[in-house]
């Protein structure tokens, strides 16, 4: 869900997420700076206080390496005029998955020539990272207000309300307690069960990764679709759920094993296609 809400942010769209998420990771020790009038921002859209740290947000609609280099050069030696010794890490924060390899070999240069400071670039990948380390409780929040513009808007925000109650109950931390230590496989959620619920496991799995947020309602619906079992569901998601690979809201079930649940999903890949085309 986040990484859909990155992918979409361009321009100041971008550098709002991230000082949502960088605010949140860090409180008071994070400075959010705005251009004012004629002075600009002194090229640092954040400032981490404790490590001298200023972020510079690129998120062009369209990304092009000779514009992307130009802003690098131009946003990191106009913080080094502005900042001097109180910048002792500069961050570029990108919104690709990729830095062209001219701006990377720029970034070199830039190493060389300032040995005080230390430059860093972050893509999208990298900032997507740094947010899933925030509390269930926060990274709601931060969803919340990406989801500004989401056709799901509604959808998601009551599942991501569902996922924060969930996981403040004493019983949901004890099961992400157990699934972080067993990490579970796709293997092991399929086997010594009857088939059709493998079936039924292997489906809830993969679709909660492809219809993130998948509601009960549409688990319902394709299991029926399959002359599955419809009543095999709910006991087959709650043993999903106490092995650390799903979470089971009042209304829906949402992936938390990444990797199994993308598995999963990557084994009937053309199903999932076939179903869009007929919706």
């Amino acid at each position: 869900m986040l990484e859909n809400i990155l992918l979409k942010k361009k321009g100041q769209g971008f550098e709002d997420i991230f000082s949502d998420i960088a605010k949140h990771a860090w409180s008071e020790k994070f400075e959010i700076w705005k251009p004012q009038g004629s002075l600009g921002d002194f090229k640092c859209d954040g400032y981490h206080v404790p490590e001298k740290t200023v972020f510079q947000c690129y998120g062009p609609e369209i990304p092009e390496p000779s514009k992307t280099a130009a802003k690098i050069r131009a946003d990191f030696e106009g913080a080094k005029k502005h900042f001097g010794d109180r910048m002792a890490k500069w961050v570029f924060v990108y919104n690709q998955r990729d830095l062209p390899a001219t701006c990377g070999k720029l970034l070199g240069e830039l190493r060389e020539k300032n040995p005080d400071i230390e430059v860093n670039c972050w893509c999208l990948d990298d900032l997507l990272g740094f947010a899933m380390n925030l509390s269930p409780e926060r990274l709601s929040i931060v969803c919340g207000i990406g989801l500004r513009d989401h056709r799901f808007q509604d959808a998601t925000l009551k599942a991501l309300d569902e996922f924060v109650a969930e996981n403040k109950s004493p019983s949901s931390q004890e099961n992400g307690s157990a699934s972080q230590t067993n990490q579970p496989t796709l293997k092991q959620a399929l086997d010594d069960i009857a088939a059709q619920d493998r079936e039924i496991r292997r489906r809830l799995l993969g679709y909660s990764m492809w219809l993130e947020p998948m509601s009960k309602q549409q688990a319902y619906n394709i299991v029926a679709d399959l002359g599955l079992n419809v009543a095999s569901i709910d006991p087959n998601a709650k043993r999903l759920a106490q092995m650390g690979l799903v979470r089971v809201t009042g209304s829906h079930i949402l992936p938390v094993n990444l990797r199994v649940c993308n598995e999963a999903a990557e084994t009937f890949a053309d199903e999932f296609i076939g179903r869009l085309e007929v919706l």
